[in-house]
């Protein structure tokens, strides 16, 4: 659905998180030099990055514009899904996946976005908790289970001296051979496997676009299954993965539903990482797709996966 942002009295809302990207302060500057062209207060996200978002949104401004990388992003989601006030995504993080998506990826890609006025109903997913006292999370991107939340928790140690690039790559480098084995139960189905991840949305199955989505708008998941119940597993993918060759790999289960997914593991809590941030989720859960539907301001030409 495509819908224009409304007019008021008061102005728009900036929400920068000053810890995404590089932190410097000439990428504040920045900030701060944009936010005055467009007319836009800017406050701080502080320590308590929702509370910030809940009290801009509750203001009724035009939009809010959430500056950080996909984990501030994931935050303000879950504040203004299901709501009247559209979110700004401005890239201020290290991957920006879900402002690329919406073709978003600087800031005059995010001016282009406030002088079209287009604002689009994105699905975001949710993962939630089936016993116990009712508890959720929602992701824009991905959910993932295995190495790669320890893998992100390295990362973050790392770049408090390294270059994020090569934080990014000595954190790989070190847990790859460190892969650990466990047993999930994917509706109804028990695997041995190394990674659980689901995607909001179709991703690719390419070395390239692996991490990139094919279509956003569809409402739909995208769950798949590191298995590791044969010698040699791990590295049979990543050679099918290499050779494009993903979705015919016999060493990965790959399911795009638009219904919701059950995964039980045999421990309590589990590890996971949405959106690159590190939480705790208790099992079992079930991944659901357009659980909410986010509103979001976007370039006057978006790119094909969230074509009218």
């Amino acid at each position: 659905m495509t819908d224009t942002f409304r007019t008021t009295a008061g102005p728009p809302i900036a929400i920068a998180n000053g810890a995404s990207g590089n932190g410097t302060d000439s990428d504040l500057s920045a900030i701060d030099h944009w936010c005055r062209r467009h007319g836009i207060e800017r406050r701080d996200g502080g320590d308590d990055l929702e509370a910030a978002v809940r009290g801009a949104a509750a203001g009724h401004p035009p939009y809010v514009a959430v500056v950080g990388g996909d984990g501030t992003l994931r935050t303000a989601a879950s504040v203004l899904a299901d709501g009247e006030v559209p979110l700004l995504p401005v890239p201020f993080g290290t991957y920006n996946h879900f402002a690329r998506s919406l073709a978003i990826d600087d800031l005059d890609a995010a001016s282009a976005a406030i002088e079209s006025g287009r604002v689009r109903s994105v699905p975001v997913a949710q993962v939630e908790a089936l016993d116990g006292p009712a508890s959720s999370e929602v992701f824009l991107n991905t959910c993932a289970i295995g190495w790669y939340p320890e893998m992100v928790r390295t990362r973050e140690r790392l770049r408090a001296r390294l270059p994020r690039s090569l934080a990014a790559v000595v954190a790989f480098a070190s847990h790859l051979p460190r892969l650990q084995r466990f047993s999930v139960d994917v509706d109804g189905v028990e695997h041995r496997a190394w990674l659980l991840w689901a995607g909001n949305g179709r991703y690719g199955t390419g070395v390239e676009d692996v991490a990139e989505r094919e279509s956003l708008d569809a409402g739909v998941l995208d769950v798949r299954v590191g298995l590791a119940d044969a010698r040699f597993a791990r590295a049979r993918v990543l050679a099918d993965l290499l050779r494009g060759r993903l979705d015919d790999s016999d060493r990965l289960e790959r399911t795009v539903t638009s219904r919701p997914v059950v995964a039980r593991l045999r421990r309590r809590q589990v590890t996971a990482a949405l959106d690159a941030e590190v939480v705790q989720l208790r099992s079992p859960f079930r991944f659901v797709p357009a659980a909410r539907w986010l509103p979001v301001l976007v370039p006057p030409t978006g790119p094909g996966n969230i074509g009218d």
